[in-house]
């Protein structure tokens, strides 16, 4: 960024790093929220890419330097408020410097010359751009390097305190070897920087240095049950730590759904669907406590029955790959009356279809759904326990005691 021109007597540049802003020209163009200059026609390229850094791609917590000559900068920011158009300026300021954004100026007075951690390039008139070629960390270290004092920012005792966290949603959806690269091997404890073996690396495009420092940290989130995705092989999987994160019915805890003197406590009909979901098939394929955790905003029958309809029951599907018979067990209708049964049988018999000698073997495999088993609540409470008012279903309470009666849990 550039604060007036250098040939300049540099009056404003100096009220902005005394009142922790930066300022730009171009008072004609007005407001740049409202985006006239677009339209402009006596406005450069170069004069409408400054305009859109300035007034819409800079952002709060952005990092800004000011800089003196083609190789060197006397000033280092960081952006505290968004842009402000003010078209009356105050007493120190050049009247067509109306754009201005909250600035926090770390250092000024600088002559800092920055060309090796801006990939060797010089820096150009453009009143506004990015340095695509530098980035924080490289500064911070010329800044660390040259013994400047950043104002209200002490960076050593800031990085040796705070981890700094990345997490990789789904990792084994990729590549995990080509998404890392060289970096795998970085990432060993024994190869960090300050390490006894520390390693680094050249980075293709910049040609700069990189290597991984002590208070990184990497999580990586997968679904082992999708097998249709790779595992880490073991070259991957001895540089990370795995922790099994298993369904959380106590993340539930309370959300009960009730409905014409009947409720269902959702922690515990997740526990039995899960019990029985890892007697048929594994522990793995358990429903994850997430299907439901809408309910703690709305518990109400209609939302549970939006849940099993389009969540849990085509799952079910996935997981037994239709066969109907181990759903409507995981789901208990074996032992409920026939209207609160989600899964029923449908179509004529086989004797109908075939007569009453046609000796076919094979299992009958026609099901479907039943629509009107969601309109109830007994049929979810009697996924838990279709013969007992146990803890997912209590019976209407007498009139007398009906603002009295609790539920069991």
């Amino acid at each position: 960024m550039s604060i007036e021109e250098a040939s300049s007597d540099g009056q404003t540049r100096q009220y902005c790093f005394a009142h922790d802003e930066a300022r730009i020209g171009w008072c004609d163009v007005g407001n740049l929220e409202s985006e006239q200059f677009e339209h402009d026609e006596n406005l450069g390229v170069k004069e409408k890419s400054s305009l859109r850094n300035f007034g819409f791609r800079i952002q709060v917590g952005d990092i800004v330097v000011c800089l003196k000559t083609v190789k060197t900068i006397q000033a280092v920011g960081v952006v505290t408020g968004p842009y402000v158009y003010e078209e009356t300026v105050p007493v120190g300021v050049r009247e067509d410097y109306v754009h201005k954004l909250q600035v926090h100026w770390l250092a000024t007075g600088l002559n800092l010359d920055i060309t090796s951690i801006n990939g060797g390039k010089q820096l150009t008139l453009q009143t506004v751009y990015r340095l695509w070629n530098m980035s924080w960390p490289n500064l911070q270290k010329a800044l660390t390097d040259a013994n400047i004092e950043l104002r209200g920012l002490d960076l050593r005792k800031r990085d040796e305190q705070f981890p700094y966290v990345l997490v990789i949603d789904e990792i084994n959806r990729g590549n995990v070897s080509r998404i890392f690269g060289e970096l795998i091997t970085l990432l060993e404890p024994s190869k960090r920087a300050g390490a006894a073996e520390a390693l680094s690396v050249t980075l293709p495009y910049s040609k700069t240095k990189f290597s991984v420092p002590s208070n990184v940290y990497i999580i990586g989130t997968m679904n082992t049950t999708d097998r249709s995705l790779a595992g880490l092989d073991v070259a991957l999987r001895r540089r990370f730590e795995f922790e099994e994160l298993m369904p959380d019915p106590d993340a539930l805890k309370g959300v009960v759904v009730s409905e014409g003197g009947l409720s269902v406590n959702i922690a515990e009909l997740l526990r039995v669907m899960n019990e029985r979901i890892e007697a048929l098939l594994d522990r793995a394929h358990q429903l994850g406590h997430a299907y439901f955790m809408e309910l703690r905003e709305d518990a109400s029958r209609a939302r549970l029955a939006q849940v099993f309809k389009n969540r849990v029951i085509p799952l079910l599907q996935e997981y037994f790959f239709d066969d109907w018979e181990r759903i409507a067990w995981i789901l208990n209708d074996h032992r409920k009356p026939a209207g609160q049964r989600f899964v029923q049988k449908h179509g004529k018999s086989l004797d109908v279809l075939f007569g009453e000698n046609h000796g076919v073997q094979a299992v009958d495999k026609r099901w479907c759904l039943n629509p009107l088993a969601f309109d109830a609540l007994a049929s979810f409470a009697g996924v838990i326990d279709a013969g007992t008012m146990g803890s997912a279903m209590v019976a209407k309470a007498p009139e007398q005691d009906a603002k009295t009666a609790d539920i069991v849990n």
